[in-house]
């Protein structure tokens, strides 16, 4: 018998957890609450993406963490600011990262910071070891919050960790991405509907034609990018 066929092969895990620490990052967004930020790291530098609502979050945000970088850039796009540090400051900090692979986990990037609170996506091919990383960020004097932990199922790793919140927003303008955000916070998409599109340019200051535009243009894109992942699961759905 082929060791695939074998019942007993491990599954892998997904688990996504909350951790608030003794942590520049966690200090930062608690001092800017609106803001997002997302990070990327390769122990030798930093890829940093900002969001909030706030001009003067982000503007007092970028200024604070390019302070004390000798090697850095930034540039803005929209509601984001992009940093790249060259000089990372990460050793000799006290990581989550390094728990999460001493635990024998890995986490799937960027790590996302908002409002004191780190949030991480988590794969492992034992349960266990989510309780052990968890009890390693306890012991280093953090706060951990299980969110969730399931099972990958047959699709595996692949299938649920290719799709990124940046893979899911590609192509789309600032000014799409705020569109299609407040409707679905409005009510817009609900049955039945909340808000009409109406109301909702006018609360945005703009004509109908010009939101009706830029929503229809955010759901084309989104459905674009995520329709890879729909053949898939139409395909597992229609073979079960």
């Amino acid at each position: 018998m082929s060791r695939f066929d074998d019942e007993s092969i491990m599954t892998a895990y997904e688990a996504k957890i909350e951790v608030t620490h003794d942590c520049p990052y966690c200090h930062l967004t608690s001092r800017f609450p609106n803001a997002y930020v997302s990070l990327w790291c390769n122990s030798r530098s930093h890829v940093i993406e900002i969001s909030s609502d706030s001009d003067e979050e982000l503007v007092g945000l970028e200024e604070e963490l390019l302070r004390g970088s000798h090697d850095s850039e930034s540039f803005r796009q929209g509601r984001n600011v992009n940093i790249i540090m060259r000089d990372c400051d990460c050793e000799g900090m006290s990581s989550v990262s390094d728990l999460i692979e001493m635990a024998g986990c890995w986490y799937v990037p960027p790590s996302v910071y908002h409002g004191g609170w780190e949030y991480y996506k988590i794969m492992t091919w034992k349960r266990e070891n989510v309780a052990k990383l968890v009890h390693l960020i306890e012991g280093a004097k953090g706060t951990v919050k299980l969110v969730s932990i399931k099972p990958l199922g047959e699709q595996g790793l692949t299938g649920e960790s290719c799709l990124t919140w940046g893979s899911i927003v590609a192509g789309l303008t600032g000014k799409q991405i705020d569109a299609l955000a407040k409707a679905y916070q409005m009510g817009y998409f609900e049955t039945p509907a909340k808000i009409d599109a109406d109301t909702m340019a006018r609360k945005e200051g703009l004509s109908r034609s010009t939101f009706a535009e830029h929503l229809r243009k955010a759901e084309s894109k989104v459905l674009f990018n995520i329709f890879p992942i729909l053949q898939m699961a139409s395909r597992d759905n229609r073979t079960r």
